[in-house]
């Protein structure tokens, strides 16, 4: 893997993902069908899937591999960006989100943060392109390069769900804004007391 080329790919990978939600509302953010994600929720979880492969590529304590692929870039894009027939985020991903996407200047400075993070441990030696591997939860061992393209096929994959929640959700109404930001604003109240000192 060329460095210098994966970060002007993670750099286009950013913006296209910045582009996409720019003039979203925090209403249109919380957005959802029935069942269905809302593209906070999806911001959320791309943030948390980059934060814990930084996490993980820094450490250098994975397993050992022969090789220093064991997926390779176009199978991942193939099962990770093309496959649709699991869920947008599953049930286990579902209940490590927090609420703390809901705006998108929140969501661009978390996520720019963490790019940055990743491109600085990446040019100054961090992450070292060795054959170490890591877990996948559902596509099994994987190492640092495997990992790293699968962070902007992940992206990518998660982009298209946000544009099919645009062009399906039923609540993108101007006259529901204010009744979605009053149910976000209750959900925050009740988690924030939920988590106080003895219920306080």
């Amino acid at each position: 893997m060329n460095i210098p080329q994966y970060v002007a790919d993670l750099h286009a990978n950013s913006q296209a993902a910045l582009e996409l939600i720019r003039h979203y509302t925090p209403a249109q953010l919380a957005a959802k069908n029935a069942g269905e994600c809302s593209v906070a929720e999806l911001l959320e979880h791309i943030c948390i899937s980059d934060r814990r492969t930084l996490d993980f590529l820094t450490s250098q304590s994975g397993s050992v591999a022969e090789v220093s692929e064991l997926h390779g870039d176009e199978k991942l894009r193939r099962v990770v960006v093309e496959y649709k027939g699991g869920p947008k985020i599953t049930a286990i991903e579902l209940q490590e989100l927090t609420g703390a996407v809901t705006d998108v200047p929140g969501f661009r400075e978390l996520f720019l943060r963490q790019r940055l993070q990743l491109q600085q441990a990446l040019e100054g030696g961090h992450i070292a392109l060795t054959n170490h591997t890591y877990p996948h939860l559902y596509l099994g061992a994987m190492t640092v390069t495997d990992w790293l393209r699968y962070l902007l096929h992940h992206t990518n994959r998660h982009l298209g769900d946000i544009r099919d929640v645009v062009l399906t959700v039923k609540t993108w109404d101007p006259a529901r804004e204010a009744e979605l930001t009053a149910a976000r604003q209750q959900a925050e109240k009740n988690r924030d007391n939920s988590t106080a000192p003895n219920g306080q």
